[in-house]
C-alpha cells in the first residue's frame, strides 16, 4: 500500500511540475524584466536484478520513476555589464527519499568591468579538460544522488574575481557555507544499502561548514596549448567515515580514539556481506561512526594540446587531507573524424589512463584504469548523439560500461537513453558497491 501511495504521489508531483513548466513557457512571452527558460524532465530507471539488503532495511525496488524541474532566470542591465542569474532545481523520486531534493544551482550577480569581472552569490564553476575523470574540479560539491558519474554539482556560495590580461586569466575565490555531499538512502539505487543519511556529520575544522575556503586558478591559451594551474584550501569535498571501529566484518578494529577511513572502501566491503551481517553492521556503525569532512589542500595542473585532429590532455593533482597525502593523474588523447560513412557525421574517440598513487588498496575508484570511449554526432536538425564509454581496471577484469543516446523531438522535447552496466567481481574493488546495480534509464525532457 505504501509503494502505491508513493507512486501516486510521484504522478501528482510530476503533473504539478509539468503545469509549472507550461505556465513558465507562456510567461516568457510577456516578461520584460528578464528571461525565463529551463527544462522539465520525466525519468524512469529499470534495474536488472534485486539488490541484497539487510532484512531490517526497506526493500529496494527493481524500478523507479522521478520528475525534475530546472529553471533559469537571467536579467541584464547597464548595457549587459551587470547580470543576475537564478537557477533553482528540484527532483521528486518515487523510491529514494534522499533523491527527492531541492537545490539552488545558481543565484549570482555578475559585474563586468573591462579587465575585471566580479561575481557574488551562489554559483557553479568547472575546471578540467579530461573526458571522464575531472580530477582538478574541486570548487563545487558533487550531487551524487543525481548521477554516479559525478558531473552534477550543487551550487556553492562564493565571491569570485576574474582578471583577464595578456598573461592569461586569473580566477580567485573566497567561499564559505560548505555543502555536504548528497548520498542515497537505504532505498536508493545505485547504492550500497547503507543508510548514511542518518549519520552524524563531523568536520576537522572547528568552523565546520562555515570554514572559510580559498581557491585560485590561472589559465592561458597560446595557440594549440591550453593550460591551467590551480590551488584550493578548504573542506574536503569527499566525505570519509570517522569511527572507533569494532567492526571486524569491515576490517575495522576497535580503537579508543576515532580514526578516519575511506568511505567508498567501507561501502564496497559492506556490499560483500550477507543481508543478516549487513543488519548487524549497520547498527554498530551508526552508534560509533559519523560522516567526516577533513581539511583539504590541493594543487592541480590541467593542459590540452592540439595537433591536427588529435588532442592530448593531462590532469594531475596533489592532495593533502590531513591524515593522508597522495597524487592522481589522467593522461589522455582524443581524435575526431568528420564525414564518416560519407555522411555529415562526426565520430570522436577517447582514450584516457587514470592513475592514483594509493594503488590497489581499496582507496580509489580509478587507481590503474583505462577509459575508452566514442561519441557519434549525426549533426542533424534533431541533434542526435550516441556516446559509448567504459572504465577498465588494468589489475583485473572489472569494468563499468555506459551507453548514452539522445535526440530532440521537435523544438521543445528531447528523449535520452542511458544504459549503465557494472561487471565487478573483485570484492576489494571500490566499485563492488554497485555490483547489483546495472540499470537502463529513459528520460523525456521538455524545454521551455
Amino acid at each position: 500500500m505504501i509503494k502505491i501511495e508513493k507512486k501516486l504521489l510521484g504522478v501528482a508531483v510530476a503533473a504539478a511540475l509539468f503545469s509549472l513548466a507550461a505556465q513558465a513557457d507562456d510567461s516568457t512571452k510577456t516578461t520584460s524584466a528578464g528571461n525565463w527558460d529551463g527544462e522539465f524532465g520525466l525519468q524512469y530507471r529499470q534495474f536488472y536484478k534485486y539488490a541484497d539488503v539487510p532484512p531490517s532495511a526497506p526493500a529496494q525496488d527493481m524500478d523507479t520513476s522521478s520528475a525534475s524541474l530546472l529553471a533559469h532566470y537571467n536579467y541584464q542591465w547597464n548595457g549587459g555589464k551587470d547580470t543576475f542569474a537564478f537557477t533553482p532545481f528540484m527532483r521528486y523520486d518515487s523510491m529514494d527519499p534522499a533523491r527527492s531534493h531541492v537545490d539552488l544551482r545558481e543565484m549570482m550577480w555578475t559585474w563586468d568591468r573591462d579587465s575585471w569581472v566580479w561575481h557574488a552569490g551562489v554559483g557553479k564553476v568547472f575546471w578540467g579538460v579530461s573526458e571522464a575523470n575531472h580530477l582538478v574540479d574541486v570548487v563545487n560539491q558533487t550531487d551524487m544522488v543525481e548521477d554516479i558519474k559525478g558531473e552534477d554539482k550543487l551550487g556553492q556560495p562564493m565571491l569570485r574575481a576574474t582578471h583577464r590580461g595578456k598573461w592569461g586569466t586569473l580566477d580567485m575565490f573566497v567561499m564559505s557555507g560548505f555543502r555536504e555531499r548528497t548520498l542515497p538512502s537505504s532505498y536508493g539505487r545505485p547504492g550500497s544499502g547503507l543508510a548514511l543519511q542518518d549519520y552524524r556529520v563531523d568536520y576537522q575544522s572547528p568552523d565546520g561548514n562555515m570554514q572559510p575556503e580559498l581557491a585560485m586558478r590561472w589559465s592561458k591559451s597560446t595557440g594549440a596549448l591550453d593550460i591551467g594551474v590551480s590551488g584550493f584550501v578548504g573542506n574536503n569535498r569527499t566525505p570519509q567515515l570517522l569511527t572507533t571501529g569494532g567492526v571486524p566484518l569491515l576490517g575495522l578494529n576497535a580503537s579508543s580514539v576515532p580514526f578516519a577511513v575511506n568511505l567508498d572502501a567501507i561501502l564496497a566491503r559492506f556490499a560483500t556481506l550477507t543481508p543478516a551481517q549487513q543488519a548487524a553492521v549497520q547498527q554498530t556503525l551508526q552508534s560509533n561512526s559519523s560522516l567526516y569532512y577533513s581539511r583539504l589542500s590541493q594543487f592541480g595542473l590541467d593542459a590540452s594540446y592540439l595537433v591536427g585532429d588529435w588532442t592530448f590532455k593531462f590532469e594531475g593533482v596533489y592532495r593533502d587531507i590531513g591524515s593522508d597525502s597522495y597524487s592522481a593523474s589522467v593522461l589522455g588523447l582524443e581524435r575526431t573524424y568528420s564525414g564518416v560513412f560519407n555522411k555529415p557525421w562526426d565520430i570522436t574517440y577517447y582514450a584516457e589512463y587514470n592513475n592514483d598513487s594509493r594503488g590497489n588498496n581499496g582507496q580509489a575508484v580509478l587507481q590503474n584504469d583505462m577509459f575508452l570511449g566514442a561519441r557519434l554526432a549525426l549533426n542533424d536538425a534533431a541533434s542526435t548523439e550516441i556516446k559509448l564509454g567504459g572504465f577498465f581496471d588494468l589489475n583485473n577484469s572489472d569494468r563499468s560500461i555506459r551507453l548514452e543516446a539522445s535526440r530532440r523531438i521537435g523544438d521543445k522535447w528531447k528523449a535520452r537513453f542511458i544504459g549503465q552496466s557494472f561487471y565487478v567481481r573483485d570484492t576489494n574493488d571500490v566499485l563492488y558497491m554497485y555490483h547489483d546495480d546495472s540499470y537502463a534509464q529513459v528520460d523525456l525532457i521538455r524545454y521551455f
